[in-house]
């Protein structure tokens, strides 16, 4: 069977899923729809742990009154390399979750790394309106490259990769550095509350570097392919539910975070996988869409 021939997948929703959390870590025990408590995969506390934190809901609502974002608009005008035939899997299809083998080439990499080595700063956390810094909850570093033309052609190529007719803005792209023991533990990417708003439509998450062991993408609520071919860029052999997309330079996942309607995928949640030794650097593409009836104009404040 080809590896893009996926079997579809789909789950009914409200969905939750209970974590058990020891010294060791934190376990997926079961999943939870309306008055009705699931058991899953019975795992104990000699499995791997999921991220050496303890589970929150990440609380990523919009305060009252936030009206304007730094969003910026892909340079349509700028002559950049043709990436128009670039390879992709489909690992499952509602949500959306693709993955591009080679996103981003090697000279790209190798620009991007060069141009903020000295800007690192640790991660913030968005949770219940207020940023922070959490260790806890993430444990990275943070920095945000110039934008040149090279940095512009990656954003064109990620816009004109959707191939959507509403016109769709970013966020300014970040970079995320993660060094032993550095982790994102289980967020959603979109903002939950009002669903009827501006917000992240969609995720790339971008690797630069994975010279590392651990540190892969992890989707518990997103089934497992059973096609050998999968095991190139997703974890076969990890005992954890879901996906873990592997580290590898130069590849993305892309996946979609809200339906039609604005309401939020809750299947999209996920973690960076803590690194058990050596550095994984990513990069951060978010769009967002607006899917109210009157367009809330670009301002300047940053979220990430």
């Amino acid at each position: 069977m080809a590896v893009n021939e996926i079997e579809r997948f789909h789950v009914t929703i409200p969905l939750s899923i209970q974590f058990e959390s020891n010294s060791q870590g934190v376990h997926v025990v079961g999943v939870s729809m309306p008055d009705e408590r699931v058991s899953v995969l019975g795992l104990d506390d000699d499995q791997p742990s999921i991220a050496p934190t303890n589970f929150e809901p990440d609380g990523k609502v919009w305060p009252d009154g936030l009206q304007d974002l730094g969003l910026i608009a892909a340079n349509e005008s700028l002559a950049c390399p043709d990436f128009s035939h670039i390879e992709y899997f489909t690992l499952h299809e509602d949500p959306l979750i693709i993955y591009i083998p080679n996103f981003v080439s090697a000279d790209e990499i190798m620009h991007l790394l060069e141009s903020t080595k000295e800007s690192f700063s640790p991660s913030v956390v968005y949770r219940h309106g207020v940023s922070s810094n959490d260790d806890n909850f993430r444990k990275s570093e943070n920095a945000w490259p110039p934008r040149d033309e090279i940095l512009q052609c990656i954003e064109q190529r990620a816009i004109r990769y959707q191939n959507l007719e509403s016109k769709l803005l970013m966020e300014p792209l970040s970079l995320q550095r993660y060094h032993e023991n550095g982790f994102f533990s289980y967020h959603h990417d979109q903002f939950d509350s009002p669903p009827n708003r501006l917000n992240r439509y969609s995720t790339y998450n971008v690797f630069l570097q994975g010279n590392c062991t651990g540190g892969g993408t992890h989707f518990p609520l997103i089934r497992r392919p059973e096609q050998s071919a999968w095991c190139d860029y997703i974890d076969c052999t990890s005992t954890e539910p879901g996906v873990i997309f592997k580290p590898i330079a130069g590849s993305a996942v892309y996946w979609v975070n809200i339906r039609e309607d604005g309401r939020g995928y809750r299947e999209t949640m996920h973690a960076g996988m803590p690194v058990k030794s050596g550095t994984k650097i990513g990069m951060n593409i978010w769009s967002w869409k607006d899917t109210r009836e009157e367009v809330v104009q670009t301002g300047t404040l940053h979220v990430q």
